[in-house]
């Protein structure tokens, strides 16, 4: 967890706000690595949510391709 972490400053994060890297344009981060840091306690519904929310952000940015 927090391995890479999200927000806006690439300085002090490896992805932007919706989970793609700043670095490589088309990779996203949607898992606990995500987070500012590790949590004390299990992050299961918090990991969910992300991945839900990083999984809008790639269709959103790519499409539907089927």
């Amino acid at each position: 967890m927090g391995t890479a972490r999200i927000g806006t400053d690439p300085a002090t994060s490896v992805a932007g706000p919706t989970g793609e890297l700043h670095d490589v344009p088309g990779v996203w981060v949607g898992d606990t690595s995500a987070f500012p840091t590790a949590s004390g306690a299990n992050p299961m519904l918090t990991c969910m949510a992300l991945a839900h929310r990083t999984a809008g952000s790639i269709h959103a940015a790519v499409g539907d391709s089927r």
